[in-house]
């Protein structure tokens, strides 16, 4: 049997595919084949496929109509019959001795079934090649996939994979236009053991003509809909097979890994708007009932973490989404579980969010997207100071109504969080178990900021929980929501007084510091007084005003200019600033 199989999908690179071939018939392991997908083709691709063909029999040639990368890749995979399968874009190549590191790796690493490595970029813009590591951060071996949802760190056309494990777990998804690569590593990932070859295998070039360059939004939300159907088929366990989350270090590794990626809003995860469903996945890991004590232990963790991120975003829809993870997993508990999110209610709201909050750009993108691929055409909505509302009215026979109110301010570009059966994401916005009514003072407060809570007169004894600038009866109906939205965001500054001993002493001035950090300015007029300013030795935030009561002097101008404050609150999940990659380097696709 042919030790490697090589399939290429081309698509009109009369320009580039010969050379992608000249580096199979280069390498010093000459034991594979190529099974070239031409997918209809209408320039002169064809004929120098044929011409290459009747060169030497290693190349096998399947001319097909055109139906996209993901056919063409399964045609591909369907022809092939080497052991190992690898993909070579037509317009990229193989280094010479790929495919014998590839041997000698398979032949050390007996249990692996998935191969990856590291790759060169050729920048033809500029005629360079440069040697790169990888698009994203690898984690430790075992987390791949959820080290994937993060940030993809596998470049297609270095993978080798074992054929029948492959074959076993499915084909290229072709509803993922752009995406279909990385929905394949996801789920292979979840399924077999993969090994890093640490070595410069292949070159990707980077050309204007590819599909990430000419639609590179399409890159991210076909990304975001592949990890949503991760996170639909697969519990966190089953994320991670080759991970022993019994043992204390690792399940503290997975907690983090997941983490870096959940509490990051460019994520991949979240490139069509805050979805809650991996997040949702850790949390059911940690309150299962089988859940073991290493990881009980994260639980206290994870609703710290939850509800710095509600704090820490609490101007955005993504800080809503962990304010209602926190706030449901409390009401919940080990009864919690995932209602898996839908790509198009989620595409939708995005689109109507970006639309309200003036972003036209990224908006018309997502109407782009949904026009190509779904046939559905969106207007999006006048900007406006789009707000977040909580809806608790309950009561069965408000339903049909409150439903009909909150759609009327979800198309107007308001996210509501409404109330009602299960836990997840719906047309509104966000919805929370109506358990969280029974737990007010233990779940009500973990849902963050809002600008108007609506509440029938039944929720008296349960509204102070909740932190609002607005208080509307349901009763008034969308006109009195309305005014309420209107007086929410006109609401003047309210003033806050922190009171401390001195800026110097035993820690309690390092407290003021990170309350100052937390503390939306957009809302608080902030005032740090001290009885003695002797001493300065800790940076408050800027914007806070520091004033010595005894003399009534204030230093807020000198602080700000001597200590460059500008302080961030601390972060308990250890994760680095990070800033979108290029989109040609976010997807290699």
């Amino acid at each position: 049997m042919t030790f490697a199989s090589i399939i290429i999908p081309t698509y009109n690179q009369e320009e580039y595919v010969g050379e992608a071939l000249e580096s199979l018939l280069a390498q010093t392991d000459s034991d594979w084949e190529a099974v070239v997908v031409n997918d209809g083709s209408t320039d002169g691709t064809a004929d120098i496929l044929d011409n290459y063909a009747k060169r030497d029999g290693r190349f096998r040639i399947i001319h097909k109509q055109n139906g996209g990368v993901a056919s063409a890749l399964n045609a591909g995979l369907e022809a092939a019959s080497g052991t190992w399968m690898h993909w070579l874009s037509s317009d990229d190549y193989f280094e010479p001795n790929k495919l014998e590191v590839n041997r000698q790796w398979i032949e050390t690493n007996t249990e692996a079934e998935f191969f990856y490595s590291y790759f060169r970029l050729y920048r033809q813009n500029l005629g360079i090649v440069e040697t790169r590591g990888l698009w994203g951060p690898r984690p430790i071996d075992g987390l791949e996939t959820i080290g994937l949802v993060h940030r993809n760190f596998i470049n297609g056309i270095s993978i080798c994979i074992n054929r029948q494990a492959w074959l076993q777990n499915g084909t290229f998804d072709a509803d993922l236009h752009y995406g279909q690569d990385f929905d394949m590593w996801l789920r292979l990932l979840t399924k077999l053991k993969a090994c890093f070859i640490p070595e410069h295998l292949v070159v990707s070039r980077n050309h204007d003509a590819q599909g990430s360059e000419s639609f590179p939004s399409a890159c991210y939300f076909d990304s975001a809909k592949a990890c949503l159907k991760l996170t639909r088929d697969n519990s966190f366990t089953q994320m991670v097979p080759y991970a022993d989350l019994t043992n204390p270090a690792i399940a503290e590794s997975a907690y983090q890994t997941a983490m870096v990626a959940a509490s990051d809003p460019t994520s991949f995860l979240f490139r069509l708007g805050p979805a809650p469903d991996f997040p949702a996945r850790i949390a059911e890991w940690l309150w299962s009932q089988s859940a073991i004590p290493a990881v009980q232990n994260l639980r206290v963790r994870f609703l710290r973490d939850a509800a710095e991120l509600t704090l820490r975003h609490q101007k955005s829809d993504f800080g809503t989404m962990w304010g209602t993870i926190a706030a449901s997993v409390t009401a919940l508990g080990e009864r919690f579980e995932l209602t898996p999110s839908d790509p198009l209610t989620l595409a939708k709201l995005f689109h109507r969010r970006l639309g309200a909050a003036g972003k036209d750009g990224a908006a018309l993108q997502t109407a782009s997207y949904l026009d190509r691929f779904y046939d559905i055409r969106l207007l999006s909505p006048k900007s406006c100071v789009s707000a977040r509302l909580l809806l608790l009215d309950d009561d069965a026979a408000m339903k049909k109504r409150d439903r009909a109110m909150a759609e009327e301010l979800a198309q107007n570009g308001h996210l509501a969080v409404s109330v009602g059966d299960g836990y997840g994401l719906c047309e509104l916005g966000f919805k929370v178990p109506r358990q969280i009514l029974t737990q007010a003072s233990d779940a009500l407060p973990r849902l963050g900021r809002f600008d108007v809570l609506v509440a029938g007169p039944q929720h008296t004894n349960i509204i102070n929980w909740v932190n609002a600038d607005q208080l509307c009866g349901s009763q008034v109906g969308v006109s009195g929501i309305f005014q309420s939205i209107s007086g929410a965001t006109n609401t003047p500054k309210r003033k806050l007084v922190l009171l401390g001993l001195s800026p110097a002493g035993g820690g309690a001035e390092q407290v003021l510091s990170d309350m100052c950090a937390f503390i939306d300015r957009s809302r608080f007029d902030v005032t740090v007084a001290f009885l003695t300013l002797n001493e300065l030795n800790t940076n408050f935030p800027a914007g806070a005003r520091i004033i010595d009561l005894v003399s009534g002097t204030t230093t807020m101008e000198p602080l700000e200019s001597q200590f460059g404050i500008d302080a961030a609150p601390p972060a308990s999940v250890a994760v680095e600033p990070q800033t979108p990659v290029h989109e040609a380097e976010a997807n290699e696709r």
